[in-house]
């Protein structure tokens, strides 16, 4: 009898959830738990009054929640002295009827009469107090255990029960009240098995938790070796460039900072939302007796956003010639997701049409740190042939040049402060349900938030959520068969031909007279030029144009649309030095011609469009261009003075 009482205490804990004293079917959880109908297993109930009962067939529905109330708590009892978290759920006025198919009862002492029938029950009014309390060893929980003031209160008076049968159900009729009074008093030591049930499963699951969290982190692969034709990246200056721009002229705070472009982005307020519903997929649970839990992410969104600290991106490593390694640090930041959560009756003892929960999750995250390793095996002679046409065709710029890329590690480090659930459909029954699913939220953090979830979560970074990027990776990185829409791969220019040997009857330029006076002679003119720059950008120096808009394939991630409608070029009118004519050392028929100029500089508008694979803009924060403006200078004075960049423009002819 105990047993079969534990599993229908359980199941009623199970739908405690809402509605008001009238049910009545509709939308949201207070008219799913009215229209649950729960079959429940036979039932056996020993010497009632004379009599042993087997019911059969029980059907219950018609669930109500009158108030559901919860909390939090911390505590050092003098006792233990350790800290404990605690968390209170309270149900008040809990009502249910349930349909019984068959009674069958039988006197156990002469005449052993057997009364056979059906009835209804009812029951209004039922209070269930209940919680859970953890023990804590510093930061460390040593275990979580259902309260002890843990009780289930049903009054006697509340309590409809109606028979009917053959005529010796009139008997059964006549011990109602005791049937009645019996299992009521059977509920103190159902509610304290079922506590001892619940204690050995959460001890279970702490355990697993516990030992989960202790492993260390995963060893990171070593590094393949650097087969020949492949590109070593610690030497290549692209690399030292593309290092120095994204750390130093980006970096967290620079000219084209991660923070300021963020400030751009999210107009001002740091703050992005995105739609991941066509990204992330669902998450399914099959529960016995319940049916399918699915969980969908609808969107991702966070506030504080511009607050990296520190940058490492694509940096090379001496040691490390297929390796780039990556990292971050970011202060605190609010992060937080919209989900849906289906609850779809399968073909268990609980039936419903499906429910559908909105919720919103925020968590305040403490000072964070990431940090990965991408391997990549880049092939030189195919690198070698990429012209600008393929770099702005990322699937094809791929495909012909990478050999194989891994994930090699992921790491994070981080703290969870706070977590804070919100319904996203405010009504009577949702509200005080999310506000369980906040405190018990809240309890997992006193809890596991100091030492275990912080673990926890570096673990599964660096092993699940590495395999998942890897497998990401994977199909990003197109494979040969996907280079049939690309560009052709344009031939491998011929080597310049040798200089032809000196005809008597051509000119040798270095011997020219002429020549060199007529070089002497345009020594002035860079006055002159300069004099007509300034004439023509109206004493400016200046020059401003816009260039045609491209389109960048980000492969599976959607398009990138790229304009620059505004690029000025500064200090043209600061020409230094001119060589128009100059004779070419090597070769007595060419001749020379280079310019030197004075400091640079350039400024342009840019304007950023990602659009996702349907044609849509790719999250809400698109639905404006992100734009924003650089500027950059550089001297390329002529020769190799200290300090200046040689930048002669030269040609043969």
């Amino acid at each position: 009898g105990a047993p079969m009482a534990r599993r229908i205490l359980s199941l009623l804990l199970a739908l405690l959830g809402g509605c008001d004293c009238t049910c009545s079917i509709g939308k949201g959880l207070r008219g799913w738990l009215c229209a649950a109908h729960v079959d429940l297993e036979e039932l056996d109930i020993q010497d009632v009054g004379g009599f042993n009962l087997k019911i059969s067939g029980i059907q219950c529905s018609g669930f109500e929640v009158g108030m559901l109330r919860s909390g939090t708590s911390t505590a050092v009892p003098a006792s233990t002295g350790r800290s404990n978290a605690s968390l209170t759920v309270d149900v008040d006025a809990f009502s249910f009827n349930c349909t019984i198919e068959r009674l069958d009862a039988k006197q156990t002492s002469f005449p052993y009469l057997e009364p056979v029938g059906s009835g209804r029950l009812v029951v209004r009014g039922a209070k269930l107090d209940a919680g859970l309390v953890t023990q804590m060893a510093g930061p460390v929980p040593l275990s979580i255990n259902v309260s002890a003031s843990t009780q289930l209160r049903v009054d006697a008076s509340q309590v409809e029960l109606s028979l009917s049968g053959n005529v010796w159900m009139k008997l059964i009729n006549a011990i109602k009240p005791l049937l009645i009074s019996t299992v009521i008093e059977m509920l103190p030591s159902i509610v304290k098995d079922l506590r001892h049930d619940i204690d050995d499963t959460l001890a279970t699951l702490l355990a697993n938790l516990t030992a989960y969290s202790d492993q260390t982190l995963p060893p990171e692969p070593p590094e393949p070796a650097l087969a020949p034709g492949l590109v070593d990246l610690s030497s290549s200056e692209a690399l030292h460039g593309l290092d120095f721009v994204l750390n130093s002229v980006m970096g967290p705070d620079g000219p084209l900072g991660l923070n300021p472009i963020v400030q751009l982005l999210t107009n001002g307020t740091g703050a992005l939302q995105l739609d991941v519903a066509s990204v992330l997929p669902a998450i399914s649970i099959s529960v016995p007796s319940l049916g399918n839990l699915t969980l969908a992410i609808r969107a991702v969104n966070g506030s504080d956003l511009e607050a990296v600290r520190s940058l490492a991106l694509l940096t090379p490593n001496a040691s490390e010639p297929l390796t780039l390694r990556l990292g971050a640090g970011v202060r605190p930041l609010t992060v937080g997701l919209r989900a849906e959560l289906t609850v779809t009756p399968g073909a268990g003892a609980i039936s419903s049409f499906p429910l559908v929960e909105r919720l919103g999750f925020t968590a305040g995250l403490g000072s964070t740190d990431v940090a990965g390793a991408l391997v990549l095996a880049l092939n030189r002679s195919a690198l070698d042939l990429v012209g600008m046409a393929e770099v702005l065709d990322l699937p094809c710029l791929l495909a012909r040049t990478v050999v194989y890329a891994s994930v090699r590690s992921l790491r994070l480090s981080t703290r969870i402060a706070v977590v804070d659930v919100r319904p996203i459909r405010e009504e009577a029954l949702e509200d005080e349900l999310d506000a369980v699913i906040d405190d018990v939220a809240d309890f997992a953090l006193l809890s596991l938030g100091e030492a275990v979830l912080p673990r926890t979560l570096s673990l599964l970074v660096a092993g699940p959520l590495r395999e998942a990027a890897e497998g990401l990776l994977q199909q990003l990185l197109p494979n040969a068969t996907n280079t049939a829409a690309c560009l052709p791969v344009p031939p491998r220019p011929p080597p310049l031909p040798p200089a032809p040997p000196m005809d008597p009857h051509i000119v040798d330029w270095r011997d020219s007279e002429a020549l060199q006076l007529l070089n002497r002679l345009l020594t002035v003119v860079p006055a002159g030029v300069d004099d007509l720059i300034d004439v023509l950008t109206h004493n400016t120096g200046r020059l401003s144009l816009s260039l045609p808009p491209q389109l960048v394939p980000l492969g599976p991630l959607g398009m990138l649309h790229v304009s620059l409608p505004s690029v000025t070029v500064g200090g043209l009118d600061s020409i230094s030095e001119m060589e128009l004519l100059k004779p070419s050392a090597a070769d007595g028929a060419g001749l020379l011609a280079g310019v030197s100029l004075g400091l640079l500089s350039v400024e342009a508008r840019v304007e950023l469009r990602v659009t996702s694979p349907a044609g849509g803009d790719a999250g809400s924060a698109a639905e404006r261009p992100a734009e924003w403006a650089f500027r950059a200078a550089a001297d390329p004075s002529l020769g190799p003075t200290p300090g200046h960049r040689d930048a002669l423009l030269s040609a043969d002819g």
